[in-house]
């Protein structure tokens, strides 16, 4: 039996929910579960049925159940109406991806490919603008995956600041597209600093990169994006060691920059120095290696021409 101070504190919900959908809002409050997900899923299908004018989704949350959120994350982003999520006070662990399931710009058609994050420690600040991710840090956009002690997501000007154990994999067809569908590329370093506007990925320290056909070391390494987020080139600086895995040439030198498009990769240095699964070794002062042919080229005093295949 429900006494009268529960139908009352339940009307009054429901009074309070009526007017809020009147304008279009949609509250999420306290902790995520499978029963606030179905009721906030609700209200936006109404909503949404009604008209495709703006929906504004106002979170103060700690997070709650993973699957319950990403239920309400995936219908934000089904509906044709545009979402406006604002986060009052305090949003944090599964409240984050739904407020990132709100539309960037209710006038644009495109659709961006959602990041997502997972951490023992979250905390937003700057209005949801910035997300501090400590403890198991996890930020993935599709296929694209960043695990690291600490995370700093900057939403605005999307700039990405990782701190120790850092750790990157990416599908490996965006550096060559021979490469098997689920092969990766991984790179390892002590720091990440990536910025959007600037189309770079900037890994420090102790730096290991590897995919099927290469590994490389260096103390830095650096990957330019287009302004259509894809790779179009790599560049090592500092102690660069460069092995093909096929032939175990090894290629080392001060500087190395890979080219996606012509499937080049130069280094520079004094000396450069090709080595061959044999021990033999030529040195110069830069090399040129073009992937698809296999020749590698070595300049500086002498040139000389270098061919993979076993001569007669």
């Amino acid at each position: 039996m429900t006494c009268p101070e529960e139908r009352d504190e339940t009307g009054r919900s429901d009074a309070m929910t009526m007017r809020l959908l009147k304008t279009r809002t949609v509250l999420i409050s306290g902790s995520v579960d499978q029963e606030m997900a179905d009721h906030v899923i609700a209200q936006l299908m109404v909503l949404d049925g009604e008209s495709h004018e703006p929906i504004r989704v106002i979170l103060t949350t700690p997070g709650g159940v993973i699957y319950s959120g990403y239920a309400v994350y995936d219908i934000m982003r089904y509906i044709e109406s545009p979402i406006i999520a604002i986060g009052a006070g305090y949003v944090a662990s599964m409240g984050v991806p739904i407020l990132l399931g709100a539309d960037k710009d209710p006038g644009d058609d495109s659709e961006p490919i959602p990041v997502h994050f997972a951490s023992g420690v979250l905390d937003v600040t700057d209005r949801g603008g910035t997300f501090h991710l400590k403890d198991n840090s996890r930020l993935w956009q599709g296929q694209r995956l960043l695990l690291a002690d600490e995370v700093i997501y900057r939403q605005s000007d999307g700039v990405v600041d990782a701190s120790g154990h850092v750790r990157t994999t990416l599908p490996a067809r965006e550096v060559d597209a021979s490469a098997v569908a689920d092969a990766d590329v991984m790179v390892v370093a002590r720091s990440l600093h990536f910025s959007r506007r600037e189309n770079r990925a900037n890994y420090v320290g102790n730096v290991r990169y590897s995919d099927p056909g290469h590994t490389l070391s260096a103390n830095e390494l650096v990957i330019l994006f287009d302004d259509d987020n894809q790779v179009t080139g790599v560049e090592a600086t500092g102690a660069v060691e460069m092995v093909d895995l096929a032939s175990g040439r090894k290629m080392t030198g001060m500087m190395a920059r890979r080219d996606i498009d012509s499937q080049t990769v130069r280094v520079t240095g004094s000396p450069v120095q090709l080595t061959d699964a044999s021990g033999s070794m030529v040195s110069g002062s830069s090399l040129t290696w073009d992937q698809a042919s296999g020749r590698v080229t070595m300049a500086g005093g002498t040139e000389t021409i270098y061919y993979p295949e076993e001569l007669p």
